[in-house]
């Protein structure tokens, strides 16, 4: 607690401090996820498309063991569920400017897919 200060300002320092924190723990996360590569793994039907879906809460749950901390499906850009093999770039919005890049990877059960030399060639 910072001397002369009124309690209206104490609590504006303590929120500024507060953001200051969380913005840096962001970029640190940002910078622990920014290109990683998540592989899911599930049964394929005809045409490559999956019995079920990835779904933002998965990508989530693996998130979360990278971060170390709970990461809400909400903040994962995906629209709607992925339903077939194939890599998927997918932004992470972590807060305000702040916003990763992970690649996502389903495979089916069989074998894995074959991607391009390049991703961004897709």
């Amino acid at each position: 607690m910072q001397q002369g200060l009124s309690g209206a300002d104490q609590v504006h320092a303590d929120a500024v401090s507060v953001a200051e924190f969380e913005d840096a723990d962001a970029e640190a996360v940002a910078a622990r996820f920014n290109g990683q590569t998540l592989r899911f793994t599930a049964r394929v039907g005809e045409q490559d498309r999956l019995y079920g879906s990835v779904t933002s809460a998965d990508i989530a749950t693996r998130l979360a063991v990278l971060a170390g901390t709970e990461i809400d499906r909400r903040k994962i850009e995906l629209g709607e569920p992925i339903k077939r093999i194939g890599h998927y770039p997918i932004t992470v919005r972590l807060m305000a400017g702040v916003e990763p890049i992970i690649n996502v990877i389903v495979e089916g059960e069989e074998g894995s897919i074959q991607l391009p030399a390049d991703p961004e060639a897709e």
